[in-house]
């Protein structure tokens, strides 16, 4: 009965667990060659059969509010928005997801994940659930292990991913038809490279707002999205001024628990830990 998510039902978080273990298999992509042969083994287990999604969900007032809307209704309200590329990006594509992830501030004059906590965009409403993982992601990790060993099947599980993440924003067919019949398949497309590409960019703007971090990590380990730095001067923490590889250590750990700390950067690459230090992962 603590269980906030399945309430104690077993055979969902053996489902949940495996679809983790495939994202964790993925994140391998740089350190096993054969990466996706484990990815397919995983989704091969008959678990995933059934509901397997593991839902956070939170309040529909500001208390115990979704995070992301706790922070666009809080204190912080008015201090985050949404880079242009990213709006440019889904005008281009003519994305009908475009509305239900953004809501221009006539304010600010800038796009918000942010309307008031009620209404507006899906992922900035107080009582949004947040998936620890989605079927939306699970099936676009399938389309890109799918891609070593069989492009058709890859391309079927492609389109089932953009499917579903217009059914996770509640659009009907019609809505997005003209979306999948563009964007939703290999066409055009001749080499390896590009087909995996193309998966990696929807999967980038399908996980929006819902699996942040897991877009960083497809970034780190495949280049895609080709994201373009922020042309400033160099820091302390970031002198080469590439889009960060890594986090950096709490100061807290600096002035609690300096030996340890020191002992885990000099054992990692130059010894720095900076922003722009690659981790072993990506390597």
């Amino acid at each position: 009965e603590d269980d906030l998510i399945f309430n104690g039902n077993i055979e969902q978080w053996i489902g949940a667990t495996l679809a983790l273990k495939a994202r964790y298999y993925s994140w391998l992509s740089k350190r096993d060659v054969n990466y996706y042969n484990n990815v397919l083994d995983v989704l091969s287990k008959s678990e995933l059969e059934v509901n397997w999604e593991p839902n956070f969900v939170f309040s529909s007032s500001l208390i115990g509010a979704n995070p992301l809307a706790l922070f666009g209704g809080g204190g912080r309200a008015g201090t985050l928005f949404i880079h242009e590329n990213f709006i440019n990006l889904l005008e281009a594509k003519d994305d009908p997801r475009k509305d239900k992830y953004v809501y221009y501030d006539p304010v600010n004059e800038l796009y918000s994940f942010y309307k008031d906590g009620v209404s507006g965009p899906i992922w900035g409403r107080n009582d949004a659930s947040v998936p620890l993982i989605s079927t939306v992601e699970l099936k676009f990790i399938e389309a890109e292990a799918w891609l070593f060993v069989n492009e058709a099947i890859a391309e079927t599980r492609f389109y089932e991913a953009i499917e579903l993440s217009m059914e996770q924003m509640n659009l009907r067919p019609e809505e997005y038809s003209d979306y999948l019949n563009q964007h939703a398949s290999f066409n055009g497309l001749s080499t390896f490279d590009s087909k995996f590409e193309r998966i990696i960019n929807e999967k980038y703007i399908a996980l929006f707002a819902q699996a942040e971090p897991e877009i960083w990590v497809d970034y780190r380990r495949t280049g895609y999205p080709g994201l373009i730095p922020v042309n400033s001067d160099g820091n302390g923490a970031n002198p080469t001024r590439i889009v960060p590889r890594r986090f950096l250590y709490p100061s807290e750990e600096a002035l609690t628990n300096r030996q340890n700390l020191e002992s885990a950067i000099k054992n990692q690459g130059n010894g720095t830990a900076l922003l722009d230090d690659e981790i072993w992962l990506f390597e």
